[in-house]
Parts: structure tokens; C-alpha cells; sequence
């Protein structure tokens, strides 16, 4: 789930058609997929998330989807088709979280 998650993210911040993995695995999500991909340190849990860094995660995850196509939320070039949702849960969720088009 979190390789997964990280490829989302790499897919998002892509320029030119070029994956960018350091960029993708930056911050919290870097932690959690070093912990993962460690086999003899799988005893081990990985570091646990307050509910305020699985909003930021969140909120800079949708914002990236956002604004990699432009804002657009449904369609088939969309932000919710690229996050593998349904435009009326991110509505839902970009309400939820406070997050709105920068002017």
C-alpha cells in the first residue's frame, strides 16, 4: 500500500514524463517505505502517524492530483480519476480538509 502510495505520488510531481523518486519519497512517506522495504527490520513498527500528519499527507496528496490537472475534479483527464476516486468523494474530501483553489 505504501509502494503504491509513493508511486501515486511519484506519477503526480512527474515532469516531462519523468518519474522523480526522490521528490515522491520525501518527508513521512520516506520513513515508512524505508521501514517497509527493510526485510530484517520487518519486527519492527514502522512510525506511527498522528491524525495530523495523515491530513497533511492527504491534503498534499489531493492538492498534487489538483494541480497536475489543473483543478480539474471529474472527467476523464481529472484529478479524482488520477487519485482512483469518485469525483463526489473528492469533493467530499477536498471540503472535509479546507481545500480550495488558490487564487
Amino acid at each position: 500500500r505504501e509502494l503504491a502510495n509513493v508511486i501515486e505520488r511519484a506519477v503526480i510531481v512527474a515532469q516531462d514524463g519523468r518519474l522523480d523518486l526522490d521528490r515522491a519519497l520525501e518527508g513521512t512517506a520516506q520513513d515508512i517505505l524505508a521501514v517497509s522495504a527493510a526485510p530484517e527490520e520487518q519486527s519492527r513498527p514502522a512510525r506511527v502517524l498522528t491524525l495530523e500528519e495523515m491530513k497533511r499527507l492527504e491534503f498534499d496528496n489531493l492538492r498534487r492530483a489538483l494541480d497536475a490537472t489543473d483543478w480539474k475534479v471529474a472527467g476523464e483527464k481529472g484529478a479524482a480519476r488520477l487519485l482512483g476516486m469518485q469525483p463526489s468523494t473528492l469533493a467530499s474530501r477536498m471540503k472535509a480538509l479546507g481545500l480550495t483553489r488558490p487564487r
